[in-house]
């Protein structure tokens, strides 16, 4: 089964069954508060989402599409993290937040985010982070558009990879590691 999101939204839209993907959003998601479009975690959750409209994530703390997450001190617990989950930014969509895409990922499946031509991502502090509980898992950004991070935090054009030991977002410098990033 497949679900569209349109229409216009003021809060979070949860996505809460795998069931649903994949997820296409034509609409426009404009969170007052916390994530515009989240997606909840879990060892069977795997989000495939194509994003051809307008995703706003609010607040200090609000990210535009969350794939997981959730923490406690040491990290996001297993429940809370999402399979192999691909992100797509189509030609026209926009996605942004204080963090524009952040997916949490388990170790060893792949998470993919996906910024077509025409296709823009920002974010206040990053515009994409892909946090992972190894170095081995592979974390692929591939850009044909727009991904950037306005803040003096973000520091490598938006876009972190984020592994193991969990470090708060705003608080801490992140990892870089063996993400790959593609620029076109």
């Amino acid at each position: 089964m497949t679900r569209t999101i349109s229409g216009t939204y003021a809060s979070t839209v949860t996505l809460t069954s795998v069931s649903d993907n994949p997820v296409s959003v034509t609409g426009n998601i404009t969170a007052v508060a916390n994530n515009g479009l989240y997606g909840i975690g879990g060892e069977s959750n795997a989000w495939t989402i194509t994003n051809y409209g307008v995703i706003v994530g609010g607040s200090n703390d609000g990210t535009g599409i969350a794939l997981g997450g959730g923490y406690g001190p040491s990290g996001p617990p297993s429940y809370l993290r999402v399979n192999s989950s691909i992100v797509t930014n189509a030609t026209g969509g926009t996605i942004s937040g204080p963090v524009g895409i952040h997916i949490v990922g388990y170790a060893n499946q792949p998470e993919t985010v996906i910024n077509q031509v025409g296709g823009t991502i920002t974010g206040y502090y990053a515009g994409v982070i892909l946090e992972t509980q190894t170095s081995a898992n592979e974390a692929t950004v591939v850009n044909s558009g727009v991904i950037s991070a306005s803040s003096t935090f973000s520091g490598d054009g938006g876009v972190f990879y984020q592994k193991a030991a969990w470090l708060p977002i705003i608080a801490a410098p992140l990892f870089m590691d063996t993400m790959m990033l593609y620029d076109r």
